[in-house]
């Protein structure tokens, strides 16, 4: 089984019906999507010299955990909270689910260590971040061709500020070179979500990522300890047909979510997006359902504590379905396995 525990501890900020108010949103809404920014080392150069700041990059997930001994949940639960929206294996599978990908995180910089490979798995971060930036010059370069076909050269600006003159005609015949056999340079909107594709791929691939291991502030490391998690990620982009499955939160989705944990959702992230830095609830992303049958239905159970048991359902109402699934359990003796249901 997978599971998505809440209402994680935040600064010891708990309002009375947190947990159930996320439980409410889930069931209104689907899953949320959330924003985090990892941070991984900058490029250097042979001998270990930095040649770039720090690399940052901005993952938008949901996240589960795989546990197949309830007795864990228990502890889980310590961390995360006492409710449990639970899938089978095979569900999980059906909404998107994939194993996170870790890496090594030195806890020495090359500069100290230039001969070690610890480095490897940032190098792979960093070519991610490059496939990316080339992902979206040769769409940039694909759009520029037909915007100024009428044109017999054009100036070129990279990122980093260099410009080029080009002929249109030699810039259209290489693209075509270059995509020849797998996007369609003859067909704009097959064309474009091709190029919806590929950076959605990097973005997806990027947003797996997450560190092999735990270095505390004290300076001590902690080999393989969020390996130990066996955390799963929902990943924002996926598709299917064509149809992307997640989207943008509604302003009224915003502030109502937002209301529920205002100081964790009204966070600035440190990341720059279009000049300036957003908040969390700014990016976050809504899962409301897969190939159009809601996301509730793949929710194979739903525990709940003994003592928030009456008060979900005053809040929550007398669905059938919520009568069906959600559960009633001891905290102190964890989910046994078998329920008595209502």
């Amino acid at each position: 089984m997978l599971y998505h525990s809440f209402p994680q501890r935040r600064d010891n900020q708990q309002t009375d019906d947190k947990d159930i108010e996320i439980l409410r949103s889930i069931l209104k809404y689907g899953l949320l999507l959330v924003p985090n920014i990892i941070e991984y080392p900058g490029k250097t150069d042979e001998k270990g010299k930095e040649k770039s700041d720090v690399f940052k990059l901005l993952q938008c997930r949901f996240c589960l955990t795989a546990i197949d001994d309830t007795k864990k949940l228990k502890e889980h639960a310590d961390v995360y909270g006492d409710f449990h929206l639970e899938f089978t294996d095979e569900n999980a599978y059906g909404i998107g689910a994939m194993p996170v990908i870790h890496i090594p995180k030195s806890p020495y910089t090359v500069k100290d260590e230039p001969t070690s490979l610890w480095h490897l798995a940032s190098s792979f971060i960093h070519l991610l971040g490059d496939l990316k930036t080339i992902a979206y010059m040769l769409e940039y370069l694909d759009k520029a061709t037909i915007k100024f076909a009428h044109e017999k050269e054009i100036i070129i600006n990279s990122e980093t500020g260099l410009a080029k003159r080009v002929s249109i005609a030699q810039l259209r015949d290489t693209l075509e070179l270059i995509f020849e056999g797998t996007i369609d340079t003859h067909d704009e909107k097959k064309r474009n979500k091709e190029f919806e594709k590929i950076q959605g791929t990097i973005q997806g691939l990027c947003s797996l990522l997450y560190f092999t291991d735990y270095l505390k502030e004290n300076g001590e490391y902690e080999y393989l300890y969020h390996f130990w998690v066996r955390e799963w990620r929902i990943v924002q982009g996926m598709s299917i047909n064509g149809k992307k499955q997640d989207r943008e939160l509604t302003q009224k989705e915003q502030e109502t979510i937002k209301a529920i944990d205002p100081h964790f959702f009204g966070r600035k992230l440190d990341f720059q997006n279009n000049g300036t830095k957003p908040c969390i609830i700014d990016l976050c992303r809504l899962l409301p359902s897969i190939n159009d049958k809601p996301i509730q239905n793949f929710i194979n159970q739903i525990h709940v504590p003994y003592d928030r048991y009456e008060r979900t359902l005053e809040i929550l109402g007398k669905d059938k379905f919520l009568i069906k699934k959600i559960v009633p359990y001891d905290k102190e003796k964890g989910i046994p396995n078998k329920y008595k249901r209502r």
